[in-house]
């Protein structure tokens, strides 16, 4: 699904559309969605709340008390939650979007539901602090994604959409350096205003922001 923020204004290029992945996965009647993201805000947690979705997250934090802007990177499992994802419009017309791929299907795909949901647990349990763009270290949603096939086996197929943090095996790659760390929080600074300033807007504003990022009457 597509983000709603341009990446492309904080790297000081033209805009650049950003996806979110997520894995759907169809077993014996039911869909389970897996995902990965940001602990601070989002709906994921009110799906929590509502019993709609699993969320696999660490006590503890990679840097301490340092006030990163989207917390921790937590895991969810949510079964039946696809209304919002285009999939239910994909099995209804037939006609799968750019931004979706299949990546197996098959009878040896069978009963993967409890590896999937040990894999997202085991990420949500590192404690990896959310980077949404490429800070040395993308930890988000696309390496959330690729963590999980690369480590199932699965193929590492990509939907031809710009994904960044896709390659990166969250078990694997090593926590920032120091210097890095020294300058993190200029680094990110434009992100946290341009957060604000969306965040701030009322909300006829946010959907016109929306639309002209996204198309759509």
């Amino acid at each position: 699904m597509p983000t709603p923020y341009n990446v492309g204004k904080f790297a000081g290029s033209d805009y650049i559309q950003t996806y979110h992945l997520f894995i759907v996965y169809h077993d014996l009647n039911k869909t389970i969605l897996y995902r990965g993201g940001p602990a601070r805000g989002g709906m994921y947690a009110d799906l929590v709340l509502r019993g709609l979705a699993q969320q696999y997250e660490s006590p503890t934090k990679e840097y301490g008390d340092i006030d990163w802007p989207f917390d921790n990177l937590v895991t969810n499992r949510m079964e039946g939650v696809t209304e919002n994802y285009d999939y239910e419009e994909w099995k209804t017309n037939g006609s799968q979007p750019r931004h979706m791929v299949t990546i197996a299907q098959g009878p040896d795909y069978c009963g993967l539901d409890e590896e999937f949901t040990s894999q997202a647990r085991r990420i949500g349990l590192l404690g990896r602090t959310y980077n949404a763009i490429d800070i040395d270290r993308t930890d988000n949603s696309n390496a959330t994604v690729y963590t999980i096939l690369q480590e199932m086996g699965l193929p590492l197929t990509k939907p031809d959409v710009h994904a960044p943090g896709w390659g990166t095996n969250l078990h694997l790659e090593t926590t920032l350096p120091e210097e890095v760390l020294n300058g993190i929080n200029d680094r990110i600074e434009p992100v946290r205003r341009e957060i604000d300033w969306f965040n701030g807007l009322s909300p006829l504003d946010q959907v016109r922001v929306l639309q002209r990022a996204f198309g759509g009457p």
